[in-house]
């Protein structure tokens, strides 16, 4: 894995898709804050395998955790992690990184690919300049708050458990 100084059009790319997209849509309300302190950490990877992104991913939730300053880390694969698949299962190993390593309730995982799309939209909707998102508000929010296709039973179950045991806690305030 090389983690070399990125090119700063990558960067500012990703500052531009959340600044328009993320932060003017609102699709994170906490987003814009931490935009405008400059508290997002970018971390431009160039790994491919499973194992290279998960250690860079141990990697950020460290720096997360020893750094007050820094309250989001965006790790962008420029190269990797082309392949939806291969995406899924490693969000899927990360969000477990997080759960098995101790972070769970300390960190939050989430993740875009430009393949994404929602379920039964076609393809080749790409509306909000290319961003396959229609119906953004109706949709968006269903797709957040329900589980993404292709997670293994155990990751399932376990997400199933913690939304449970989440809505439970936040009965007895």
């Amino acid at each position: 894995m090389n983690i070399s100084a990125p090119p700063p059009d990558v960067i500012q790319s990703i500052r531009t898709w959340l600044s328009d997209i993320i932060i003017g849509h609102n699709f994170c309300p906490f987003a814009k804050r931490e935009f405008e302190r400059n508290s997002i950490e970018y971390t431009v990877s160039d790994a491919y395998s499973l194992a290279d992104a998960t250690d860079q991913f141990l990697a950020e939730l460290e720096i997360l955790e020893k750094n007050n300053t820094i309250e989001t880390s965006l790790i962008i694969f420029s190269s990797g992690f082309k392949s939806f698949d291969d995406y899924l299962t490693l969000v899927e190993m990360s969000q477990a990184l997080i759960d098995k390593g101790g972070y769970a309730g300390q960190f939050q995982l989430a993740s875009f690919h430009p393949d994404y799309c929602f379920e039964g939209e076609p393809l080749e909707d790409l509306s909000l300049d290319g961003v396959g998102i229609t119906a953004v508000g109706e949709k968006l929010l269903e797709e957040l708050f329900s589980m993404p296709a292709g997670l293994s039973p155990q990751l399932e179950e376990a997400l199933e458990t913690f939304a449970a045991e989440k809505k439970a806690r936040q009965k007895k305030i």
